[in-house]
């Protein structure tokens, strides 16, 4: 014997339409007996309507055209901007590349004859200053 709970969940399985032939029979026998199950039922279709009512429509063919067009517009935005940014960050890396290099190089190999040394500051602020002091030529 299906206690009442049972019959809950067998009349909830066929009113979804998730139950066999054999259990739909069963319930609609069911519920053919008992006024309680059927109101029941009743109430159910009643709540399904007015859920329906709050349902959109479907969108239109040309609204659904509209949002994929947008859709792949943002996109191929989007794509074009990381594209944007991979260009820059490429040149960044080269230059960055091409001017560690040229430092390497230029560290690392001296020029036959070519020797600098550095001087005392108090030697190259008595250089600047007799540089400055200096008369102005006339020509």
């Amino acid at each position: 014997m299906i206690n009442n709970k049972q019959w809950k969940l067998r009349t909830s399985a066929w009113f979804d339409g998730e139950c066999s032939d054999i259990d739909s029979a069963e319930v609609r026998s069911h519920l053919l007996e008992d006024n309680a199950a059927r109101l029941e039922v009743q109430q159910w279709r009643d709540l399904r309507a007015d859920l329906q009512l709050l349902q959109p429509e479907a969108a239109s063919d040309a609204c659904v055209k509209r949002m994929k067009n947008r859709f792949q517009d943002g996109l191929s935005h989007e794509i074009y901007t990381y594209a944007k940014a991979v260009q820059w960050l490429n040149i960044a890396a080269a230059l960055l590349l091409a001017l560690s290099i040229g430092g390497w190089i230029a560290v690392n190999s001296k020029a036959p004859g070519i020797e600098v040394y550095a001087q005392e500051s108090n030697q190259l602020d008595q250089a600047i200053h007799d540089f400055l002091s200096r008369p102005a030529s006339n020509d």
